[in-house]
């Protein structure tokens, strides 16, 4: 294992020849054993310290539920046919999964200035810090206040004052700070 590691990090061999070399063998060599072997052990580590350290199942816990959430944010803006694609070819499938992926980045956009718009309007220190501190704990990535089926008319979005968002103060606002 040491050689073999010695060799890649010299530069005398790549991992796709290894993986390539250890895929050919019809049985398993010693050194795929060995690779498993050492597999297990960090493993095993990682589970004990798992179960015993509460900080870091926490912190595993958070990231495997942000995780869910951006695949249930995925599902609900590819809502049509069942979240199924309709079209054959792989280059029509790249075009859906980055249409989907823009109207994401949209929402998160929009959610973002809102929050900015809404920060350049507390009066208080306080209140500012206290409100840094909920934007920093949480996401951005929400999308319940959004119509996922039906008409959009930008017309009257861009004439209500309450959603236009004075993005000179908001720019400001993030050079002071």
């Amino acid at each position: 294992m040491l050689r073999l590691v010695a060799s890649l990090k010299l530069g005398k061999t790549t991992a796709f020849q290894v993986l390539k070399r250890m895929n050919s063998y019809a049985k398993q060599n010693p050194l795929q054993k060995a690779f498993k072997e050492f597999g297990r052990i960090i493993r095993s580590s990682f589970i004990l310290r798992y179960y015993d350290d509460l900080e870091l199942r926490q912190s595993v816990e958070k990231q495997l539920s942000h995780i869910e959430m951006m695949n249930r944010f995925a599902k609900s803006v590819f809502f049509g046919n069942n979240q199924e694609f309709t079209v054959a070819t792989k280059p029509e499938q790249e075009k859906g999964i980055l249409c989907r992926r823009f109207i994401q980045n949209a929402i998160v956009l929009w959610n973002y200035l809102y929050l900015s718009e809404l920060l350049t309007k507390v009066e208080s220190e306080e209140a500012m810090e206290d409100m840094i501190a909920i934007i920093r704990n949480g996401t951005a990535v929400a999308w319940q206040h959004i119509n996922m089926l039906g008409e959009y008319d930008f017309d009257k979005m861009i004439t209500n004052e309450k959603l236009r968002f004075d993005l000179k103060k908001i720019f400001e606002w993030k050079y002071k700070t």
